[in-house]
C-alpha cells in the first residue's frame, strides 16, 4: 500500500473518469459513504521496509489488465522490486480464482444487492466461496456474523465498518477506484430512480412535455 500511488490510477491511468476508492464498500451503499483508513503513499517507507526484510525470493506475479502493470512498472522504478504481470483470457483467469492459485491479482467486484455484505462477507468471510484469497481471521468471521443478524441499522453499519477497516489494517486489498456509471435522461422524463447498484425503477416515471 505505501508504495504504490492509487491517485494516480484515477487522475492519470482512468483520466478522471472513475472515483478514487476510500474503501471497500462503494459510495452509495446504504445511502451513505464508507471511508476507511488507508495508508497514505510513502515510497521512502515503503523502500525502507524492503530494506529491512529484502527481496522475496520469487518475483511475486500480478494478473490482469492495465492495472497490473501499472504495479509493476511503478513498483520497479520506485521500489527496484522486480515482479511480473501477467494478462489470462476471463475462463482462465475465473477459474485460477476458484483455485486460489494467483498471488496478486486485480478484480473488479459488482454487487448483486445494495448491501456492505455483498462485498465484505463474500470477500472476506473465511466460509465465502467467493473468497478467491483464501483470507482467514477468526476477529473477521465474528464481525461478519454479528452484523449478518444485527437488528439496529446503526450497529450494523458499525460492525461492517470495523470489518471493512480490518481487510485493510490486515494488507488483504488495496482498494483502487469505483466505476462511474452515467444515467441519460430527457428533460420531459420524470421520476427515474437509478438504485445504488445502477437498476432503473421506471414504476414511478411519468412524461411531461
Amino acid at each position: 500500500m505505501l508504495g504504490f500511488d492509487r491517485e494516480k490510477i484515477s487522475r492519470v491511468m482512468l483520466d478522471n473518469k472513475v472515483r478514487l476508492a476510500y474503501g471497500i464498500v462503494p459510495p452509495g451503499i446504504l445511502g451513505r459513504e464508507w471511508p476507511a483508513e488507508i495508508p497514505a503513499y510513502d515510497p521512502e517507507a515503503a523502500a525502507e521496509i524492503i530494506e529491512r526484510v529484502g527481496q522475496p525470493a520469487t518475483e511475486p506475479a500480478f494478473f490482469d489488465g492495465g492495472v497490473a502493470v501499472a504495479i509493476k512498472l511503478v513498483l520497479e522504478r520506485d521500489l527496484g522490486l522486480k515482479s511480473e504481470a501477467i494478462s489470462l483470457e476471463w475462463p482462465e483467469f475465473s477459474s485460477r480464482l476458484t483455485e486460489q492459485s494467483m498471488p496478486a491479482f486485480n478484480l473488479s467486484w459488482i454487487a448483486d444487492f445494495p448491501d456492505p455484505a455483498n462485498f465484505l462477507t463474500s470477500m472476506f468471510h473465511s466460509q465465502s466461496p467467493d473468497n478467491y484469497i483464501g483470507y482467514a481471521n477468526p476477529a473477521m468471521d465474528e464481525l461478519l456474523d454479528a452484523a449478518e443478524i444485527e437488528p439496529d441499522i446503526a450497529e450494523r453499519e458499525r460492525l461492517y465498518e470495523e470489518a471493512q477497516q480490518l481487510a485493510i489494517d490486515d494488507s488483504v486489498l488495496l482498494p483502487l477506484f469505483h466505476d462511474i456509471a452515467y444515467t441519460v435522461v430527457r428533460p420531459y422524463v420524470h421520476g427515474i430512480i437509478v438504485s445504488p447498484v445502477g437498476i432503473l425503477s421506471l414504476d414511478r416515471v411519468w412524461i411531461e412535455r
